[in-house]
């Protein structure tokens, strides 16, 4: 309520319009509450600052500059050097002394008219302490005031009688504001400060008593809603961990069970075993001691015999020596019937020990089970937060119609500002078909410039955010394997094998050799020319991206079972690809598991500008986005094509396409040709072309290190490549040759260039690896020239993309020779990151 005295004015501070708290006044005589000039003065220094203005404030009533008192001074010396209103404050007390005789607050509208009267109420819309006579005679009976609400003042501090009115920032200030541009309450301290250079700010009895009635009855219906959905959730975990709990239990006793029963049948098994052993060794040490005794007889005969013969020999009478002789022969030959008899029985027996294989399982076992948390994604958040959006949506109207504006301007701009989407997907997907080898990147809603690769796993490489385009599928075309594994289990087929299953060495060919108006109908060769429809190919090789994204992200990030409910799905396309064939891929994907309403088709020249557009590029200043309305070249410089095209900046932001040349055959494979080339004059063209057909995947292996090495190179000047040469080949190289791969590598014309290590590595210095790039670097000159030297010379940016751009030599021999233009090359996944952010930004109805 407005004062209507004078007096009633000259103690409102001008700023917070509250009863001035520690008056101090400015040169102009100006008073303010001390906080209040000193938050007003601290306002205004950090906008000196930040505008490189003299530190300076002006009077928040008649604009008269004021200087520091000092250099270096803070806003809060500043205010407590300022001189205090003592005039004011002995005024003040005049007033104050019967309501701090009597501990009483006074009735507002009458102190207004020169009347003391103790006030029993205060309303909480006109913040006004009324007696009772004041509050039955104006706000019971006038239609106004008849909705607003009253606190009894039952405390003896009537200050803290009702807090929750009072700003959170400013303590004892009351909320009289709402700012539609941050959504705060505020206090008018808060207006002045914080909300000073905000569009829209309301006082709260601007704002309709239907809006606020509204919004606090859906707040108080959606919260106990909330409640009971979370009392729900609490509940439902709590009956969770008991039956975990329970199982634990359960699993230990059984354990322990299953241990004690093996034990005790153990024990059994070994008293059998010991029972038994003994019994059979008695019987086995019998029979051999029963032997013992006849050898032992025959073995003192003979020496009784041999000690009387050698007495005879010695005595020197032959004739008795004979006759002793005779007559020993008898009883030698009884003794040695005896021992004939017995030759069945003489033996040499061995004990040996074979353990049962369970119990050698038992002895190497490493644990007696595997448990397992198996964790069912449950999304308790969304149905509470289903709720809480309802309490936005029936906020005030202003609130709702700036919202209105804002995804306006999503859709009129999508470029310049996509962070505003309202889409709750929680993640924006993209899977990259252009090369040989897929990638897939995703990144949550939350946070969309956090873009990640999936990493894929194989059985001969660890991890790798790059998958190769390979399939194998099994006789009846079912799927058997995708990527390194489909390699490695084709490679470990048989001949005859091979000749029933269905394998491709890269699909993404496919997409190339489409040019009938129909692909649905078309079919494909694999590699031992059995045909397959082309549908099926792109079919299984999708559906398996898909359920290895989903696997991979399914825990981590509590999707639910709907992949259309949380998931925005991207496919990158080259930017040749009819829209025919673009076409044919979204319905294969569709057919494949991707969810129609959240998909959508890349071309690779979109992504990679919408990144560049977006995404702040180490290096680039501000001033180097592409302006409205300015046309820029897209050099996609892939692994076997390069395609150029033209594009306009649109007004909404977006891009046009204007021109497109068609894809040349001079992407990162001509310079593989050209080092292909080079092998053929050291080890000869045949040598070379049966390395290709019977070493297929070392071959490969080898081309693809080289190509990696030449990406990875820094320093053109220092340059050297090292790359592995496979046992086989170098045995080939060798058998074919009749001499070693040194000897074969030193005697061609390329031994200073190229030299082989101990370890069999090819060292590549800058004179062998540069003259690769000459005829390719040509090509993409001329082109670029091309464009440029016709009605396209206003084009001031030039983008690379692509495996090809990412060789720094390209990149220098780009920019050296158009160096009046502004050449950016981009990094490998910026395609795959512009995508995603896409995604974000456009919802499919939008598309």
């Amino acid at each position: 309520m407005a004062a209507s005295g004078e007096t009633g004015s000259i103690f409102d501070c001008p700023i917070c319009l509250e009863k001035l708290r520690t008056p101090k006044y400015l040169p102009c005589l100006h008073s303010f509450c001390e906080l209040c000039i000193r938050s007003f003065i601290d306002s205004s220094m950090v906008d000196c600052v930040k505008n490189h203005r003299t530190i300076s404030f002006e009077c928040p009533v008649c604009r008269c500059v004021n200087l520091p008192p000092s250099q270096n001074i803070s806003s809060e010396k500043w205010a407590k050097e300022l001189p205090v209103n003592h005039q004011l404050l002995t005024i003040q007390e005049s007033y104050r002394t019967p309501i701090i005789s009597s501990c009483e607050v006074l009735c507002d509208s009458c102190r207004q008219n020169g009347k003391h009267i103790g006030a029993t109420r205060r309303c909480q819309q006109c913040n006004e302490y009324l007696c009772e006579t004041c509050f039955k005679f104006i706000h019971e009976r006038v239609r106004a005031f008849a909705s607003h609400t009253f606190v009894e003042l039952t405390s003896k501090n009537p200050e803290t009688a009702d807090d929750s009115v009072n700003c959170m920032v400013h303590s004892g200030k009351p909320i009289k504001v709402y700012c539609f541009d941050h959504e705060k309450l505020g206090c008018n301290f808060c207006l002045t400060t914080e909300h000073k250079d905000c569009k829209t700010v309301l006082a709260l009895d601007e704002i309709a008593e239907s809006d606020l009635e509204n919004s606090s009855k859906c707040f108080i219906t959606e919260t106990k809603k909330m409640r009971d959905l979370t009392q729900s959730v609490i509940q439902d975990t709590r009956k969770n961990i008991n039956e975990l709990n329970q199982k634990q239990r359960n699993i230990l006793i059984n354990v322990s069970k299953n241990i004690e029963d093996i034990k005790r049948e153990l024990d059994s098994l070994h008293l059998k075993l010991e029972q038994s052993l003994q019994s059979a060794h008695k019987k086995e040490i019998s029979e051999l001691s029963s032997v013992l005794e006849p050898l032992e007889n025959f073995n003192k005969i003979l020496a009784k015999i041999e000690t009387i013969t050698s007495s005879g020999m010695q005595k020197g009478n032959r004739k008795h020596m004979f006759i002793a002789t005779e007559r020993n022969k008898p009883q030698l030959l009884d003794h040695l019937q005896n021992i004939k008899a017995m030759r069945k029985q003489m033996r040499r027996s061995t004990l040996e020990w074979t353990s049962n294989d369970a119990v050698n399982s038992l002895i190497n076992l490493k644990n007696i089970g595997v448990f397992e948390y198996k964790s069912k994604a449950c999304d308790y958040v969304t149905p509470i937060e289903n709720h809480f959006k309802i309490i936005e949506k029936e906020g005030l109207h202003k609130k709702i119609e700036s919202k209105k504006e804002a995804e306006e301007f999503v859709r009129r701009n999508v470029v310049q500002d996509y962070t505003m989407s309202t889409d709750t997907k929680l993640l924006a997907a993209a899977f990259d078909l252009r090369n040989s080898s897929w990638s897939c990147a995703f990144s949550p809603r939350g946070h969309w410039s956090d873009v990640r690769t999936i990493n894929w796993c194989s059985m001969r490489f660890n991890m790798s955010n790059t998958l190769p385009a390979s399939l194998l599928l099994n006789p009846d075309k079912s799927f058997r394997a995708f990527g390194y594994e489909a390699r490695e289990q084709y490679d470990c087929l048989e001949d005859e094998q091979r000749m029933e299953f269905y394998f491709f060495q890269e699909i993404t060919s496919v997409l190339d050799s489409q040019k009938t108006m129909n692909p649905q109908q078309t079919t494909q060769d694999d590699i031992t020319g059995k045909k397959i429809e082309t549908v099926t190919i792109l079919e299984r090789a999708l559906n398996f991206l898909l359920n290895e994204f989903t696997r991979s992200i399914y825990n981590r990030w509590r999707i639910r079972d709907s992949l259309e409910t949380d998931v925005k799905f991207a496919i990158i396309l080259p930017t040749y690809i009819s829209e025919n064939i673009q076409q044919f891929v979204y319905e294969t994907a569709v057919k494949s598991g991707f969810p129609r309403s959240s998909l959508f088709v890349v071309l690779e020249a979109e992504a990679a500008f919408f990144y560049y557009q977006c995404k702040e590029i180490k290096g680039y200043e501000k001033d180097m986005e592409v302006q409205v309305g300015k046309k820029y070249l897209v050099a996609c410089l892939g692994e076997k094509t390069s395609t150029l095209s033209v594009h306009k900046k649109s007004d909404d932001g977006t891009s046009d396409e204007i021109l497109r040349i068609s894809k040349g055959c001079w992407g990162m494979q001509s310079l593989l040709d050209e080092f292909e080339t080079c092998l053929e004059e050291i080890i000869g063209k045949q040598q070379m072309q049966d390395i290709k057909t019977n070493l297929s995947s070392d071959y490969k292996n080898l081309t693809e290190e080289f190509g990696r090495k030449l990406k990875t190179m820094c320093d053109v000047q220092r340059v050297r490549i090292h790359v592995s040469i496979a046992c086989d080949i170098v045995q080939w190289i060798e058998d074919h040759t009749l001499s070693s791969i040194e000897e074969t590598f030193s005697s061609s014309e390329y031994s200073e260039k190229i030299k082989i290590r101990h370890d069999y590595k090819m060292t590549w210095s800058k004179d062998a690896i540069l003259p690769l790039f000459d005829k390719t670097i040509k090509r993409i000159i001329e082109h670029i020239k091309t464009i440029l030297d016709s009605d396209m010379v206003d084009i001031e940016t030039i983008l690379l993309f692509g495996s090809l751009s990412e060789c720094i030599v390209i990149q220098n021999a780009v920019k050296e020779f158009f160096n009046t233009k502004r050449v950016v090359a981009l990094h490998e996944n910026a395609v795959l990151s512009g995508a995603v952010h896409i995604r974000h930004a456009i919802d499919c109805q939008d598309c």
